[in-house]
């Protein structure tokens, strides 16, 4: 009950609390409370939901999991872990960029280093960064 009880905090529905709490277990967690507090546990159950492409109801449900792990992610930044500067975002990190006028696109940091940043092509519009 109690794993049903923080999904409905976090905003799952109990279908999706169902779906997330048998991933928890399929991904070998001991306990499925963890993917409500380890990043590491969420991002298993994460990459295998994403590994299995699906429908827009299980599009939808991987955009609430991500939506949920940003907000683990701000909650330590707020602990005091904030980014206070480029030179500590890592490759692979994950970028909203914005456009005027045009939207916003998906891209990701390659390589960062004191003097310049690269990131990938922002190939596709995003509505969930």
């Amino acid at each position: 009950m109690q794993f049903y009880h923080k999904s409905r905090e976090a905003g799952f529905t109990a279908k999706e609390a169902t779906m997330l709490r048998g991933l928890a277990l399929h991904c070998g967690l001991e306990n499925p409370m963890a993917v409500f507090s380890s990043k590491d546990g969420l991002d298993m159950c994460i990459r295998l939901l994403a590994g299995d492409p699906g429908g827009d109801e299980k599009q939808a449900f991987l955009f609430k999991l991500y939506d949920w792990r940003r907000k683990m992610e701000i909650g330590e930044q707020a602990a005091g872990k904030t980014v206070s500067n480029s030179c500590q975002l890592k490759p692979g990190q994950i970028l909203r960029l914005s456009v005027d006028g045009v939207g916003a696109f998906k891209s990701q940091i390659i390589k960062n280093t004191s003097g310049y940043m690269t990131v990938s092509r922002p190939a596709t519009r995003t509505g969930f960064l």
